[in-house]
């Protein structure tokens, strides 16, 4: 009688999972009229931008959500780079270079321990519907933000196929004129969104 217990507890484990396969496997396989008959899989894992990738299914109350993960390649470039525009916004702004304290607060400001962007997708009626994305930091302390990006500026970067993240977030803001702002965006941002 206990063998008969443990057996159907084991099946319905195994059973579970397999709604979890389905759901990535139909977001995955799904054609997206923007990415001009591509599926969600063919763009989105094969993003130059990742180092990794990764899809799942996370739980929510009455639905299944799949989730796609791009873990950002280079982040010791990214890292460099926002490191330079923060001096030369102190340079810009208040027309001098950073003391050693300022140094130490821009390196604590980017010391990420990753940084990744994610595509949330809802399965209604069959269909992979995407609903949210955005960006996710993590610190090396432990802390983390999140910033949210319109899912069609994700899209479009992936589509493009662009591999550095620093030009996605900064592509706006090319040349010397948007040191400033390109400076304030980078201070301001770290400061809303780490928890």
């Amino acid at each position: 009688m206990r063998l008969d217990k443990i057996f159907i507890v084991f099946v319905a484990f195994l059973l579970s999972g397999c709604g979890d396969e389905s759901n990535i496997k139909l977001v995955k396989e799904q054609k997206d009229n923007f990415f001009k008959g591509k599926t969600f899989n063919d763009v989105l894992s094969n993003w130059k931008l990742c180092d990794d990738t990764k899809w799942d299914v996370q739980k929510d109350t009455n639905k299944d959500i799949v989730r796609f993960t791009c873990i950002n390649k280079d982040l010791s470039n990214y890292k460099h780079l926002l490191k330079d525009v923060l001096i030369k916004g102190l340079l810009s702004k208040e027309n001098r270079n950073p003391t050693d304290q300022e140094l130490a607060t821009f390196d604590k400001t980017i010391d990420f321990a990753k940084v990744q962007e994610v595509v949330y997708f809802n399965i209604i009626n069959g269909q992979a519907i995407p609903y949210k994305s955005g960006v996710e930091y993590y610190w090396k302390d432990g802390t983390s933000g999140y910033e949210d990006i319109y899912i069609i500026n994700m899209f479009s970067n992936a589509y493009a196929n662009i591999d550095s993240f620093y030009n996605i977030q900064m592509g706006n803001y090319t040349g010397d004129n948007y040191i400033p702002a390109r400076f304030s965006y980078i201070v301001n941002l770290f400061k809303m969104i780490r928890n």
